[in-house]
This record gives C-alpha cells, structure tokens and sequence, in this order.
C-alpha cells in the first residue's frame, strides 16, 4: 500500500460524509452511560437530534462537550469535521478531538491522528500522526492498529519496520479489521520467516493498556 492509497484510506474513515450521521449517533449512544450522570445536556442532544433539530443538538452536545465529556467531545469534533447540518469546520473538529484524546478517548485519538496525516485542521504531520494511532492502538482501537501497521510498513512518520508492521496488523485483525487482515497476508507472503516469526511473537504478547 502506497502513501496514496494509504491517505485515501484515512480520508475514507475520516472524511465521508455520508458516514457522519451514523458515527454522530454512535458517538451519543456511547455516552449513554455519561448521561445519567450528565442528564440534560446529554440526553437532550440525544433527543434533538432523534427530533431532526439539529440546532439545538449541537448546542445541548456543546454544553456537554464545554464540561469535560469526552464522548460528547467527540461527536462535536465529528460534527465539525463533516460539516453535515452545520458549517465544515475542520479547525474546529481538530479542537474537540485534541480534548477527547488528551482524556484518553481512542477513538478521538484515532480521529486526530488521522487528521494529522490528512493536514485537515491542522499542518500535516506524520510524526504526530503515528503519535496518537499509537495511543489509540494501545488502548486496543484496531481501526487505529491498522493504520499504524500501514505507517510502519511504509516508514511513514516512523522508521520502517516489517516486524512492528507484522504485530501491529496482525493485532487489528485478529480484532476483526478486514483491511488489517488483507494487509497482513499480503505481508506474510513477502516476509523472511525469522522477521514473521518475531511479529507473530509481538503479537501473541502484545496486551491493551489503559490510559
């Protein structure tokens, strides 16, 4: 997988629009537990949306997001970043993601370092876009597993390493990431057996940790 294809990869997951409503919805789905404790704001972003009222689902989600939720944080940043019944603000949508990331939110991680290669809010920097697919992939966030194999693969942001591609991949697909699976057995065919045995090994003791 060259860079190009990589980076449409990453637009893919971060930039289609059409899959903005789902993962806005999932993002507030996710933060049902949040919401008991959180209950208005949070359960009447919920509701507005469910209503259409798009407005008023994104100043209720706000007000969440402005008190520290990270769940709500993140849909605000996928809000933005998709500009779906609001202005496209990726700036903005990098803002929101940054603060659900720093709270340890894989998935914002994810997010932002996609961004971070993409340049989309942000000044494009690989480097720092390896940074946080690292902290998501750590947290176990196989879409960011993946993408962090393929940096490795390529030595982009990274110096390249065919083992660290290996473990990293094989990770994420045994997650179930059906590009992680493909890329892997792509790279298993032209791997030296003792560099595949090492990754088999990283990834047979690789472990999840928590922020």
């Amino acid at each position: 997988m060259g860079e190009e294809a990589f980076s449409r990869g990453v637009s893919v997951r971060y930039g289609g629009q059409a899959m903005h409503k789902r993962w806005m919805l999932t993002g507030l789905i996710l933060a049902a537990g949040a919401a008991i404790a959180m209950a208005g704001p949070m359960e009447n972003a919920r509701q507005a949306f469910q209503q259409g009222d798009n407005a008023r689902g994104v100043a209720e989600l706000r007000k969440a997001a402005e008190a520290g939720d990270a769940n709500a944080q993140l849909s605000l940043g996928n809000w933005f970043a998709f500009g779906q019944g609001a202005a496209k603000d990726p700036v903005e949508a990098a803002q929101w993601f940054r603060m659900a990331a720093d709270r340890g939110l894989p998935a914002a991680q994810n997010a932002l370092g996609g961004l971070y290669f993409n340049g989309q809010g942000v000044s494009r920097n690989l480097s720092e876009a390896a940074k946080w697919f690292r902290k998501a992939a750590m947290q176990g966030f196989s879409p960011a597993q993946n993408a962090l194999g393929a940096m490795y693969a390529k030595g982009l942001g990274v110096d390249p390493s065919p083992i660290q591609a290996y473990m990293w991949f094989s990770v994420a697909a045994a997650r179930g990431h059906a590009n992680a699976k493909t890329a892997l057995s792509d790279l298993a065919r032209n791997l030296p057996a003792p560099q595949r045995e090492e990754g088999e090994r990283l990834a047979k003791n690789w472990k999840p940790v928590t922020p």
